[in-house]
């Protein structure tokens, strides 16, 4: 990973260590903000979080570890970044 062009050049490795051991099945990236989907379907945000685009309930202006998000909706097919916004398509299952 590549941390520092948005601003994350304080975040110790050892705190993200964990999460390295993570196979990434997809990852996209906005301008200040990423996201990566596990192969366990565990999806996980970190960077800016301005406009709401991580995802998670934060009133924290940039996330500088990584967030796993709640998708208990069903099984991620896409993940997608826009510059300032998020979008991932979940498919239920369903008929």
């Amino acid at each position: 990973f590549i941390l520092d062009p948005i601003g994350f050049s304080d975040v110790k490795f050892d705190q993200v260590d964990q999460f390295l051991k993570t196979d990434i099945s997809k990852i996209a990236t906005g301008t200040t903000h990423v996201l990566l989907l596990s192969s366990l379907n565990e999806l996980w945000t970190w960077g800016r979080n301005e406009f709401g685009q991580l995802g998670v309930q934060s009133d924290t202006y940039q996330l500088l570890i990584p967030s796993r998000v709640d998708i208990s909706l069903g099984q991620v097919s896409s993940i997608h970044a826009g510059g300032f916004s998020s979008g991932v398509k979940v498919q239920s299952g369903k008929g």
